[in-house]
């Protein structure tokens, strides 16, 4: 996901805004955002790497394969 990017004039909308905020609440926001700039990307770690298994392909192919099944019905017109 690519990170939000804004105008000039809308981040100096936000900042008027917040430097109505008390002390405390402006520190509480300021953690926040640092916290969220250390955090990585939401990329499911487990979406990459190599396929752990002892199955060769062509017996994960053929596995696949037999356990399709069609159950379609035809209807007349």
């Amino acid at each position: 996901m690519k990170p939000l990017e804004f105008k000039s004039s809308l981040l100096e909308s936000y900042f008027r805004l917040l430097q109505t905020l008390s002390d405390s609440t402006k520190q509480s926001l300021i953690d926040k955002l640092k916290k969220s700039m250390d955090k990585k990307p939401n990329q499911p770690d487990n979406l990459f790497g190599a396929w752990n298994g002892d199955e060769s392909a062509e017996e994960i192919l053929k596995d696949n394969k037999d356990s399709e099944s069609t159950n379609r019905v035809v209807e007349d017109f």
